[in-house]
C-alpha cells in the first residue's frame, strides 16, 4: 500500500512561559517581518510555535537521538515518543 499508516495527533497541551522584554520586543519585530515578506499578519503564538517548531525539526543530532530512543515508546524523560520517529 502506498499510503502510510495515518499517525494519531497528540492532544495539544498549553505552556506558559514569562519572555524577557528585549525577545518579545524581538518577536514582535519578527511578526511585523513575516508580515513584510509573506503579506499577512500571524499571531505571536503562532509565531513561537513555528519557530519552536522548525527549531526542533532541524536539529539534526536531536532528531537522531530520537531515532535512537523512540522504540521503546518513550523519551528518556518519560513522556510518549515523538510520532515523527516511529
Amino acid at each position: 500500500m502506498k499510503l502510510a499508516k495515518v499517525e494519531k495527533q497528540l492532544p495539544s497541551a498549553q505552556v506558559n512561559v514569562t519572555l524577557p522584554g528585549k525577545l518579545k520586543l524581538e518577536l514582535d519585530g519578527y511578526a511585523a517581518y513575516y508580515q513584510q515578506i509573506h503579506g499577512e499578519a500571524i499571531g505571536i503564538r503562532k509565531l513561537i510555535v513555528e519557530i519552536v517548531r522548525n527549531f526542533v525539526e532541524s536539529d539534526r543530532e536531536f532528531q537522531a537521538w530520537l531515532k535512537r530512543h523512540a522504540g521503546g515508546g518513550a523519551h528518556a524523560n518519560g513522556g510518549p515518543a515523538h510520532p515523527a520517529a516511529r
